[in-house]
């Protein structure tokens, strides 16, 4: 007779069967059960979803949030107010931690379907573009705010210290004038700061 035969490790097929048999086949691997966690129902739980954390966190920082500015000491205006005896910015209060949070817990909600419209072409594109100008905004827009400011200042009108009628009447004014202020000074520092197409 020959040599003896040799068989290779990780081989899927081991020796044959005593008498001659059909060789032995390892076992097929165990798959984790439908509901998560390892194979064999032991060990720890597996983690719950995003959308129960996001759904804790915006509860949860919704309600704190409410009953901070209601039954507590912290005004309901998370900016500083000239009509408030405190404000929630300086130094950062609750109200501020519990607004973080359920900002935090709605993306995670959202995030699914964020993903998906991103991932698209088009949604692509716009995030690209809005990357591409996240610096010279940050940077400029505090200065935008006060070069207008300063306009209207300097042309004898006076900003509104009160919530009323006329305080409203004007909320779109603020909004688009230093938004085109902002745009302008985006598009004149773009070779300094940035901000054209990545």
């Amino acid at each position: 007779s020959g040599s003896p035969r040799r068989w290779r490790l990780g081989s899927s097929s081991g020796p044959p069967a005593r008498g001659g048999g059909p060789p032995r086949r390892a076992p097929p691997p165990r798959r984790p059960p439908p509901g998560g966690g390892p194979p064999g129902g032991g060990g720890a739980p597996a983690a719950p979803p995003a959308a129960a954390h996001g759904r804790a966190l915006f509860v949860g920082g919704l309600a704190g949030l409410v009953l901070l500015t209601n039954l507590g000491p912290y005004p309901r205006a998370m900016v500083a107010t000239t009509t408030d005896p405190i404000g929630n910015l300086f130094p950062t209060t609750l109200p501020i931690v519990a607004l973080a949070c359920c900002h935090l817990g709605l993306l995670l909600l959202l995030r699914p379907r964020l993903a998906a419209a991103f991932a698209r072409p088009r949604g692509a594109a716009l995030v690209a573009r809005a990357s591409a100008i996240a610096l010279p905004v940050y940077l400029l827009h505090m200065v935008a705010l006060v070069a207008v400011v300063l306009t209207v200042e300097a042309a004898g009108w006076t900003l509104g210290a009160e919530p009323d009628a006329a305080w409203w009447l004007q909320r779109p004014f603020w909004l688009l004038a230093p938004a085109a202020v902002l745009a302008a000074l985006v598009r004149s520092t773009r070779p300094l700061l940035g901000g054209g197409e990545r």
